[in-house]
């Protein structure tokens, strides 16, 4: 005898997979890096470190081009925010602080966004202009 298993048609059939989108040869997906440090210091303290201009620059190079824009905050929790020099694509940075039993852990996400946002206002100025 045979089991249910062996014998009659799949209930669901395979799909074949989807063909992959096809990226303009210009145009990359987002690049993305994610990190992950465990320091000796309450959640708190690391989220003054990260959230505050005086915590930043405590251990964050100093560097008059730098651009630092925060775009959301939960504290203790979690912050985003985006940061560039001079005419560089800017980069998206989330920052995860975790309680664990011996302090915290930060996890660090860096996305550098490849959509050619200048290129798409640009073609609407043009639109505009000529409109």
């Amino acid at each position: 005898m045979s089991s249910p298993l062996e014998s009659g048609p799949e209930p669901f059939p395979r799909q074949p997979d989807p063909e992959p989108f096809p990226f303009p040869a210009d145009l990359e997906p987002c690049q993305q890096v994610r990190r992950e440090v465990d320091i000796d210091a309450a959640p708190e303290q690391v989220w003054d470190a990260l959230a505050t201009e005086e915590g930043r620059e405590a251990w964050l190079e100093p560097d008059p081009e730098r651009e630092l824009e925060v775009e959301h905050a939960e504290p203790p929790e979690r912050l985003v925010w985006w940061w560039w020099r001079g005419d560089e694509q800017p980069r998206k940075v989330e920052l995860q602080v975790v309680a664990v039993p011996w302090g915290s852990r930060v996890i660090v996400t860096e996305s550098e966004p490849q959509f050619p946002l200048p290129q798409l206002c640009a073609s609407f100025a043009r639109s505009l202009v000529l409109a």
